[in-house]
């Protein structure tokens, strides 16, 4: 099986990092950190396409997750997962006018360890 790696941003400038991994048929987007999410909502025959099966948000900096709250609205259905400890991360480290969990209809929140 083949691993596909598909950068739409690495940091630089006002962007953060955004990255599109395919494993076979498999699309995760791991991040979004972009301002813009233009570039993830391809059309196909007056269609958004879904970018990708999940996203994986790494961390609630908003280098990482800046789109998240843009894509989610674009893309209801797209499954958005987390670490538990970030859930309330997200709210002081960005802002309140920035991004609220309650904002978005699809996170799930994964136990983890990582401090």
């Amino acid at each position: 099986m083949n691993l596909e790696c598909f950068a739409y941003s690495v940091g630089h400038g006002d962007d953060g990092i955004c990255l599109l991994a395919r494993i076979g048929p498999h699309r995760i987007l791991l991040d979004c950190g972009i301002a813009d999410i233009s570039l993830l909502t391809n059309t196909n025959e007056n269609k958004q396409v879904v970018p990708a099966d999940i996203v994986l948000c790494t961390h609630a900096h908003s280098d990482h997750a800046q789109g998240l709250l843009a894509l989610n609205q674009a893309f209801p259905q797209l499954p958005i997962y987390m670490l538990v400890k970030q859930q309330r991360s997200f709210c002081l480290s960005i802002g309140p006018n920035f991004l609220s969990l309650k904002s978005l209809t699809s996170v799930n929140l994964c136990l983890g360890t990582h401090q």
